[in-house]
């Protein structure tokens, strides 16, 4: 049985230790850079990613290099286009819909409610 001496954290990491049969990097830091994105569009993507998963879908490799993401869930598969914030007139995405702007108006999409 592992030593209480350290107290309870050393306590079960030396479970774990023995348990896993592998030495633990205790106190270990992080570089949290790695995981910045760099883009708007790729923080939309991991946390639509990050959804799928708790929807039961599975993300797999793009079939094209135009698809921003791909997944499946039994039979059906979902190809993605994700958008961020834009300058570009005309392809405004950044509506709760996800839908542009101007095709809200022509399908009388109403965000407001």
């Amino acid at each position: 049985m592992a030593s209480r001496g350290g107290g309870d954290e050393a306590y079960v990491i030396g479970l774990c230790n023995r348990v896993l049969g592998e030495q633990a990097l205790t106190q270990h830091r992080f570089d949290w850079r790695v995981l910045a994105r760099d883009s708007d569009e790729d923080r939309v993507t991991d946390a639509f990613r990050a959804w799928l998963l708790t929807e039961g879908w599975t993300p797999i490799e793009p079939t094209d290099r135009w698809t921003d993401l791909e997944a499946v869930r039994g039979e059906e598969r979902l190809i993605c286009e994700a958008k961020g914030r834009t300058s570009e007139k005309g392809i405004d995405a950044t509506s709760p819909t996800g839908v542009p702007a101007h095709v809200r108006a022509l399908l009388r999409i109403d965000v407001t409610r």
